[in-house]
């Protein structure tokens, strides 16, 4: 049985305005919606896309590797399985010093 890796994103949640941003500072990808769970949803089908899109170019691992979520030693994976790991909902504020009003993680496993 091959040994699963994995890799936590932070998904901080910012209000601006009308609208929650779901940003991940890492990767650098982000998206919006009407409130905490529709901006979370719609970040996870970005984060899907951008794996998708990376992963047929061919820049998966070196972007991961870029960000500092891979060491050289990890190999490349073809599948991916997203799960949220865990919330919280501790407030603080981004270096744009909007309130992050929740931050969540998201947990990449791959065998």
């Amino acid at each position: 049985m091959s040994k699963k890796a994995e890799i936590i994103l932070e998904v901080q949640l910012i209000q601006d305005g009308d609208f929650v941003v779901a940003y991940n500072p890492d990767l650098e990808i982000s998206s919006f919606g009407r409130d905490v769970d529709d901006a979370y949803n719609a970040f996870d089908e970005m984060l899907q896309l951008w794996v998708q899109e990376t992963q047929e170019l061919g820049t998966f691992e070196a972007l991961l590797k870029k960000a500092g979520l891979i060491n050289s030693d990890a190999a490349s994976r073809q599948s991916m399985d997203f799960k949220i790991l865990e919330s919280d909902s501790s407030l603080f504020y981004n270096e744009l010093h909007m309130p992050i009003i929740e931050t969540r993680q998201k947990r990449m496993e791959f065998a």
